[in-house]
């Protein structure tokens, strides 16, 4: 999944709603044939798909009336009906926003581009707009997916970086035949079953929601890129850290010291066959990607190897780095949490002054003090915590059949448990030792398990969607198979049962 550049508006009924102009216009010109309207919203289904369409499939015209009713809608609309209209509440403000973070946005509509491109300027939308494209007067590019096409083309658009926003079904089946992610909005004249059976990636029920569903696909692929990329590291995790020889490592090693599996190239020479050899330590560690960001960014592509003087401080920065990318990784998680939203300025402050350390120099990343700094972040990880479990709270009390849970709390020695089956969710798990604990089936959504210690322990058949702060590393550390359901953002590791 790529980074969200580029957004796609729908103008009908998700921009702006036109309602009065198109239902009066339609009636115009279907006068002109004879047919009396009784009610105007019975002409609603016209607004969204392109007319001459729609003057064939709704009023049953022959392909030539259907055209000489475009016309004569056109003489309404042009004259009138263009400005029977109003913005959509909510919608300057979300524009605002959007491009304030940098999001180059477009106009992807079937009404004809001359049209749109007054009504925009009159309501005073146009400036938020790169491209304004509808469908052409004579009746070319009229279908959505041809106006999607369009606007990819001309703007040279990557289709994986770009989603549609729009009101109905014919929005959401052009950008899937282009290639683009949607999102469809019930606030405007196309119902959720329509935008869902079309096959919507996405539903916004009100204005606000869009801004949100996009800030949830970007925190999801930043959370994705918040792992270690061993092609492009330095080997740092294999020089800087020391292990002890144990269950984890067949051998002891010193700090600051190149495992001597380690190869020229920085990868390592028993990495296929690294359980077998002892290691298994080594294939439930993750850097959270501070071994990229190290080599890559503070020491600019600089290895220890051909710089030995830089070394020692290397490792001592990338011991920094990783404890800041964990950070990065739990604020970007509960930027995605909708349960959060009332805190999510906070997170996102939080995440920014962290990134911004992380882009510090050497030097100046050594001096931090990273102790403090995540004791702040930690307040906030809480409240997002609070806020999940206590929506999950509200959801089970809703159901007759829900028992109370116990709160085991932070730190709990659960080691060896017997919770096989166990209706876990919602329960604060941070910190808890609950290796070898038997979780077999356990329902474990809207956890709090920041922190909890899962080697060895049985999660076979556990459902773990929606459970918060769990990190690839501890499901590295456990044993699962096929049945263990986890986050979409994780992976089923590769030495479970699958």
């Amino acid at each position: 999944m790529k980074r969200l550049k580029h957004l796609l508006f729908d103008l009908d009924g998700t921009l702006t709603d036109p309602k009065e102009g198109i239902t009066k216009s339609v009636e115009y010109a279907l006068n002109k044939f004879g047919v009396q309207v009784e009610h105007l919203d019975m002409l609603i289904p016209y607004i969204g798909p392109p007319l001459y369409d729609s003057f064939i499939q709704i009023s049953a015209f022959s392909e030539a009336n259907a055209l000489q009713a475009v016309g004569y809608y056109r003489e309404r609309y042009r004259e009138l009906g263009m400005f029977e209209n109003r913005v959509i509440e909510g919608i300057p403000q979300l524009l605002e926003g959007l491009q304030n973070k940098g999001y180059r946005m477009y106009v992807a509509t079937s009404k004809p581009t001359v049209f749109a491109e007054q009504i925009m300027k009159h309501y005073k939308l146009d400036s938020y707009f790169q491209h304004i494209v509808g469908s052409n007067l004579d009746g070319t590019r009229s279908k959505k997916q041809e106006v999607i096409q369009y606007v990819l083309d001309h703007n040279d658009i990557d289709p994986e970086q770009s989603i549609m926003v729009g009101d109905r079904e014919h929005d959401i089946i052009g950008a899937k035949a282009c290639g683009v992610e949607s999102i469809g909005v019930t606030f405007g004249y196309g119902s959720k079953s329509e935008l869902n059976n079309a096959g919507a990636d996405h539903i916004a029920d009100q204005v606000e929601d869009i801004g949100v569903i996009i800030s949830q696909i970007q925190n999801q692929v930043s959370l994705q890129s918040l792992q270690g990329d061993c092609e492009n590291c330095f080997g740092l995790c294999c020089a800087a850290l020391p292990f002890a020889a144990s269950a984890d490592f067949a051998m002891d090693k010193d700090a600051d010291q190149p495992c001597h599996n380690m190869q020229s190239d920085f990868r390592c020479g028993i990495h296929t066959s690294l359980r077998e050899r002892g290691f298994r330590g080594c294939t439930v560690y993750d850097c959270f990607g501070a071994g990229q960001k190290v080599s890559n960014i503070t020491y600019g592509g600089r290895d220890w190897r051909k710089v030995p003087k830089s070394a020692k401080q290397m490792f001592e920065v990338f011991r920094i780095m990783r404890q800041l990318h964990e950070l990065l990784r739990y604020l970007t998680e509960s930027l995605t949490l909708p349960a959060a939203h009332s805190i999510h300025t906070e997170l996102r402050s939080a995440l920014d002054e962290t990134e911004r350390l992380t882009l510090l120099s050497p030097d100046a990343i050594l001096k931090l003090d990273v102790t403090a700094h995540r004791a702040e972040v930690n307040v906030l990880l809480l409240r997002t915590s609070e806020l999940v479990r206590e929506e999950a709270a509200l959801s089970q009390q809703k159901n007759p059949k829900s028992r109370p849970k116990k709160n085991f709390g932070r730190g709990a020695d659960l080691i060896g448990a017997k919770l096989k089956g166990a209706d876990l969710r919602g329960v604060n798990l941070r910190g808890a030792f609950l290796i070898a604990a038997d979780l077999r089936g356990a329902d474990l959504r809207a956890a709090d398990l920041i922190g909890a210690d899962f080697r060895d322990a049985d999660l076979r058949g556990a459902n773990l969607t929606g459970s918060i702060f769990l990190t690839q590393p501890q499901l590295n550390s456990a044993k699962g198979d096929a049945t263990t359901t986890v986050p979409s953002t994780l992976q089923h590791p590769s030495h479970w049962i699958l």
